[in-house]
């Protein structure tokens, strides 16, 4: 038996590509031994995310043999587009074969539903790094005595699990080096490897995480506010320990623990929360500059641009859509403070590891109100509500530590009419917009729950008496 194993949320009956039963059997008439050895057993198949792009639907398939529902044996992105563009889309996809899979063919084609899949390490866009490639590199580092030198590179295995892939954009994955010692146990280091599309993005990654740690480093001591003495209110960051140049990555310092958003059922809410907004508002005041900017008019024009795709994919949604872009418009956020932002701030960037709260995913810095960080948080909460992951009362409790911590370490004077704006804003050019960008059951539903929270902030953050910490009150 093949065992279904995607999210609910991403299947569509109609859509045969979405639809595990026709996929199942589609996926099992394969060789999937290739010729070599004893063929694997297909015992499971994951539609692991879905992206609407403007030509064409990609769509990453994790598929699992033999009885192990754990590591996928197989991984496959699938580009569905118009009929008349399937001829050209195969042949691209097949310039891009490189290396053969495990497992499998390099490439499939489905004609019946106008779709071309690109076996996984193969990438249209990217030249993948895999565990044999990482240990050479690792061996010339270890060698040249710049990178774990307790490790002898001439007994070192490498081992690398992917972790997050998105097509011809980027591929994170958690890597483990050992090598033994005689009459001893062996040693083991582990780390991450970010490997991304442009060489430049690499680099800006690496200055931000070398000028982040001295900006902590010179702001840790100090007992002013922003500046906590206490280190459970300051996030740890990772390090950059080295770059791959020739494979555009980034090695970073592994650190333990688990996202937030994983720990939610097993977690102390109200103490953690109240310490990450206390985590956050440090963060906002780190002597730390980079060239991004967040501003009201970079703001409304990516709202603009959402609302305009919005109204084409779901028409039915275009008047509110339209109606909140005219708020924006018609109250724009007075001027505020500026500082760091992490640009997008999110349980699951924020990992709890030996009682320390952690910060992820730093490659989105910028420069601006920190009440746009504070927006995106909450308007995330937003989604993880629709998406049936939390419930208002959750969401409620959530906000409400957070804000309070954040409040009570935070020098900066954010009213909550700037924190409307940009919580309306965000629900329109993120939140909702998720939903035209990615597959998702009952989406126009959605879309229209979020623009039914946006007209609510809108109106709530005209209330000139709310202060930001009571602001949670106020939210729908």
């Amino acid at each position: 038996m093949i065992e279904t194993l995607s999210n609910p949320k991403v299947l569509d009956l109609s859509n045969p590509v979405l639809n595990e039963a026709w996929l199942r059997q589609r996926f099992a008439g394969i060789d999937w031994g290739n010729g070599r050895g004893v063929p694997s057993a297909l015992c499971g198949v994951k539609i692991d995310h879905v992206w609407e792009e403007e030509k064409r639907r990609v769509i990453l398939y994790q598929l699992f043999f033999d009885g192990d529902f754990q590591q996928p044996g197989a991984t496959y992105v699938g580009f569905q587009v118009a009929g008349e563009r399937l001829e050209k889309e195969v042949r691209q996809v097949q310039k891009a074969v490189c290396r053969q899979p495990g497992r499998g063919p390099a490439t499939l084609v489905w004609p019946e539903v106008n779709m071309v899949l690109l076996a996984f390490p193969n990438d249209r866009k990217m030249n993948l790094l895999d565990a044999e490639a990482l240990g050479r590199w690792l061996r010339r580092r270890i060698r040249a005595g710049r990178w774990f030198t307790n490790l002898d590179p001439d007994a070192l295995s490498v081992e690398a699990v992917p972790l997050r892939y998105v097509p011809g954009k980027r591929f994170t994955m958690l890597c483990r080096a050992c090598s033994p010692l005689p009459g001893r146990e062996q040693r083991e280091e582990r780390f991450i490897v970010k490997q991304l599309n442009a060489l430049r993005k690499v680099r800006r990654l690496a200055r931000y995480l070398e000028g982040l740690k001295a900006a902590m480093e010179g702001n840790g001591s100090s007992n002013s506010a922003g500046s906590p003495s206490n280190e459970q209110e300051r996030f740890v960051l990772p390090g950059c320990l080295g770059l791959l140049y020739g494979w555009n990555a980034i090695a970073i310092e592994y650190l333990e623990g688990q996202n937030l958003k994983q720990l939610l059922p097993e977690l102390d809410v109200e103490p953690v929360m109240y310490r990450l907004g206390q985590c956050l508002a440090h963060f906002h005041g780190l002597p730390f500059r980079v060239a991004k900017r967040v501003t009201p008019a970079d703001e409304l024009e990516e709202s603009s641009e959402a609302v305009e795709k919005l109204s084409l994919h779901l028409p039915d949604a275009a008047p509110q859509a339209r109606a909140l872009l005219d708020w924006l418009r018609r109250n724009p956020p007075s001027a505020s403070s500026r500082g760091l932002l992490h640009g997008s701030f999110r349980l699951n960037h924020v990992f709890l590891a030996h009682n320390r709260l952690a910060l992820f995913d730093l490659d989105s810095l910028r420069w601006g109100p920190p009440a746009y960080d504070l927006a995106n948080f909450l308007t995330s909460l937003y989604y993880l509500q629709a998406q049936g992951r939390i419930d208002q009362a959750l969401r409620h409790q959530i906000c409400r530590q957070f804000l309070a911590g954040y409040v009570r370490r935070s020098p900066a004077a954010i009213s909550f009419q700037e924190l409307g704006w940009y919580l309306v804003s965000l629900l329109l050019n993120k939140q909702a917009f998720k939903y035209v960008n990615h597959s998702h059951a009952d989406r126009e539903q959605k879309v229209l729950a979020m623009l039914a929270i946006g007209e609510q902030i809108s109106r709530a953050s005209l209330d000139k008496t709310k202060s930001l910490n009571r602001a949670w009150s106020a939210l729908p």
